[in-house]
């Protein structure tokens, strides 16, 4: 599932590297972002002029870029420092805050703890249609890790019919090329896989290899796992 990102803050050398990172993952370069991340919280945290905000959005962003290379316990550590400078620093119903409360919902999820994770993506969800409305990016991604958990909690015809709703809310909030459409299209595919369902599924495991290789390049793991998925339910008999 796909992390929201918080915006740099403006200190310089951090905040160049920080730029130069969230440029990298939205090639899908997760590695290299990460690379680059760790340097400038190495940096941030030496250096007196850093403001806290800068420190928490590193945290955050290196937790999130940890999930999607499915290194979910070291990730931990950095999501839960910067859920709780966000919570001190901006307060509980903040933007920001319910974006970091949303990574940690995924980890939550990713950890086996399904249940926590759908109460707290479910939270998220309610105070950002609140703050932001219901189409706004963070809210949309939001919704797609509620019926990511959805799916992990083994409950895949929910999370199927909740992945229908939200491409066509996605589609006409953000247009049907938007990297979340084509996630959505994949969450739907690997969840009505999960259902039981294969021939449904493979018109948009189709769609979604087609738009991430468009977005990211064939080669890209991103890409390469949409190949996967259609290639094994085309193997199905």
């Amino acid at each position: 599932a796909p992390r929201r990102r918080l915006p740099p803050t403006d200190t310089k050398i951090v905040d160049t590297l920080n730029n130069t990172a969230q440029g990298l993952d939205a090639q899908g370069r997760s590695e290299d972002s990460l690379a680059l991340l760790l340097e400038a919280l190495a940096r941030a945290r030496v250096s007196p002029d850093v403001p806290r905000m800068t420190l928490l959005g590193l945290e955050n962003n290196i937790g999130a870029t940890l999930q999607d290379l499915e290194r979910n316990a070291e990730a931990e550590p950095h999501l839960r420092a910067s859920a709780e400078m966000a919570a001190e620093l901006l307060g509980p119903g903040h933007p920001a805050t319910l974006t970091i409360e949303s990574n940690v919902a995924g980890l939550q999820a990713d950890l086996g703890q399904p249940e926590a994770a759908l109460a707290t993506f479910q939270r998220v969800v309610d105070g950002q249609t609140a703050a932001l409305g219901p189409d706004a990016l963070d809210t949309l991604t939001a919704r797609h890790g509620y019926w990511s958990a959805m799916r992990k909690a083994g409950r895949p015809d929910e999370a199927a019919a909740g992945f229908e709703q939200l491409l066509a809310d996605v589609t006409a909030a953000l247009g049907a090329e938007h990297s979340l459409a084509a996630q959505t299209e994949i969450s739907l595919a690997q969840s009505l896989v999960d259902a039981g369902r294969p021939e449904q599924a493979l018109p948009h495991a189709r769609v979604a290899q087609e738009r991430l290789a468009a977005l990211y390049g064939a080669e890209n793991s991103r890409a390469a796992g949409a190949r996967k998925l259609v290639e094994s339910i085309e193997g199905q008999p």
